[in-house]
């Protein structure tokens, strides 16, 4: 079968997924789904943005809600609920979709030779069990990443022509954007910056073409976010009051228990990766494996009940995938410290290698604040999809070179795997809930945004 069919049904896996769970999954279900849709309601109902301090979601920057608002206001006034909540999720179906694009495409450009690198790299932005469910739920993660990979790749062709400055202008523009969704979006400005900065250091016959596509990158990305660290020292103070920030101040305030000690970040007890509904101190304290369940098997995303038996026999084998993925992404980080894979753009692989790098460390500098499973959340760590991916991506490319054998292994492990992620996430939103979604949303959201949306998404909340 032509490559381009298979990858072309992987798209098409990946959006009936996507769509059918955006038209069955309960309402408001997901990670902090009644507070994303109070932001919306808020800017909806009232035609404002809230205050930083006004609910938990509400610290975040607005463009998603924005957009989720726009789209609920071109919807017809006699809209069911179902239908704007159908519609609303619709904007994280295409952004789970256009992120799969970028990172193809920006592999294309990184290695045009090398086919199994980009499909392989396209089907785990597709597949990653991280990303599936909140593609299709409230949520401004999946819009965030999609801007991050859009900024990696228009980053890729300002390293391939310094001079342009319509794309120094445009990478200014999407990382803005990427920002103005979500601050962790941070750490690809910070390794964008970096990367440029090396590029003019490295070639001094270029320096002054390098900074003033520099400039004109900053001055794009300051008319388009400055705004979002404006509003963060008017409101709070601090320029900087990124979602991290403000959850580890209000989790400390609830209780939560002291920062982490480094060895919680060595330890190891294989029963977490299973038995994710374990919420015990001793569960807690195991970083990585708690953090490799959060990725996996997307432990906040996700209605799946692990004490199922049913539900327990998907865990091993999305684990050994994970398992497998996390492997070929160490092989292809180490084939390209070792200079056996090259990248067609000089300073790409430099670029990617910086955003897993500031991605995990803005990750280990919250987890180490606040003692929570909650802070475990894997899509803390997606605005790096497209480095994981593409180091992925050549980690399995390198296994395809092995023979025609190995890539045909490859490849139906692969198209097994998508069929068992889509499976996971098709039958989990239909089997049997623990709870009752709408009683146990009107006994814990009781504040007057977040019970006006359930109201209106859940209008027989308070009769149950």
């Amino acid at each position: 079968m032509p490559r381009s069919l298979i990858l072309l049904g992987g798209f098409l896996l990946a959006a009936a997924v996507r769509v059918h769970g955006a038209w069955s999954a309960p309402p408001l279900s997901g990670f902090d789904g009644p507070y994303h849709a109070a932001y919306i309601g808020t800017l909806f109902f009232d035609g404002r943005i809230p205050l930083m301090d006004e609910g938990w979601s509400t610290d975040h920057p607005p463009l998603y809600y924005a957009l989720c608002a726009l789209v609920w206001r071109l919807l017809p006034s006699d809209a069911s609920s179902h239908a704007v909540l159908f519609a609303l999720r619709l904007v994280n179906v295409v952004a789970g979709l256009g992120l799969a694009l970028a990172v193809h495409a920006t592999a294309r450009r990184i290695a045009p030779d090398r086919p199994h690198l980009r499909d392989a790299a396209a089907f785990l932005a597709l597949f990653v069990p991280m990303l599936v469910p909140p593609s299709f739920l409230l949520g401004n993660e999946i819009l965030s990443a999609a801007l991050c990979a859009a900024a990696t790749l228009v980053l890729v062709r300002l390293l391939e022509s310094p001079g342009s400055a319509a794309t120094a202008v445009a990478l200014g523009a999407v990382l803005g954007l990427a920002v103005d969704t979500r601050l962790s979006a941070l750490t690809v400005v910070g390794s964008a910056a970096a990367v440029l900065l090396f590029a003019g250091l490295r070639e001094p016959a270029l320096a002054p073409v390098r900074i003033r596509s520099a400039v004109i990158v900053l001055v794009a990305f300051v008319s388009i976010a400055g705004w979002v660290f404006f509003r963060g020292w008017t409101e709070s103070g601090d320029p900087l009051m990124t979602q991290n920030s403000v959850e580890t101040r209000e989790m400390i305030k609830q209780g939560y228990g002291p920062p982490r000690s480094i060895g919680s970040y060595l330890s190891f007890r294989p029963d977490v990766l299973i038995d994710l509904g374990d919420r015990s101190s001793a569960a807690r304290e195991p970083v990585w494996p708690l953090t490799f369940a959060s990725i996996w098997f997307d432990a906040h995303g996700t209605t799946l009940d692990v004490r199922k038996p049913w539900a327990r026999r998907m865990a091993p084998p999305l684990f050994l995938f994970g398992a497998f993925v996390t492997l070929c992404a160490g092989l292809g980080m180490s084939e390209v410290m070792r200079g056996r894979r090259r990248s067609q753009v000089p300073l790409a692989m430099l670029a990617l290698g910086l955003q897993l790098v500031a991605t995990l460390a803005a990750y280990l500098l919250f987890t180490r604040q606040v003692a929570t499973w909650s802070a475990l959340k894997g899509t803390y760590l997606s605005s790096a999809t497209s480095a994981f991916a593409i180091f992925a991506g050549i980690g399995i490319d390198r296994l395809a070179s092995l023979g025609r054998g190995a890539a045909i292994a490859i490849t139906a492990g692969l198209a097994l795997a998508a069929g068992l992620v889509s499976a996971v996430f098709w039958i989990g939103w239909l089997a049997p809930l623990p709870f009752e979604p709408a009683l146990a949303y009107r006994l814990v959201y009781t504040d007057p945004p977040t019970e006006r949306v359930i109201e209106f998404f859940l209008p027989d909340a308070g009769q149950r």
